[in-house]
């Protein structure tokens, strides 16, 4: 994990899903210095519960969270999307 410190030290990224997985990804990107923000296409997504998810996770300070449609200035502000993806399946 330490290579990765570097490639994404002081960048923006995006981190799309609030999910499980994205919470995750967003917590690990926090320690790795990066400055995520998480996006969850869901205008009525509970943000307080998401935040408080993240609190837990994060490395420093708190990591913001988009809901609804997602607008050019934070497409423009990011450097680096992470796409995240969690499937379950329940198996017979």
């Amino acid at each position: 994990m330490t290579e990765l410190k570097g490639t994404f030290q002081g960048k923006n990224v995006l981190v799309i899903g609030s999910g499980v997985s994205g919470v995750a990804a967003a917590g690990l990107l926090s320690r790795l210095g990066a400055h995520p923000t998480v996006y969850d296409s869901r205008q009525e997504a509970d943000v307080c519960a998401i935040q408080k998810k993240l609190s837990e996770n994060a490395a420093q300070g708190e990591i913001p969270v988009v809901t609804g449609k997602l607008t050019d200035r934070v497409l423009e502000s990011t450097e680096y999307m992470a796409v995240v993806l969690w499937f379950w399946s329940a198996l017979a």
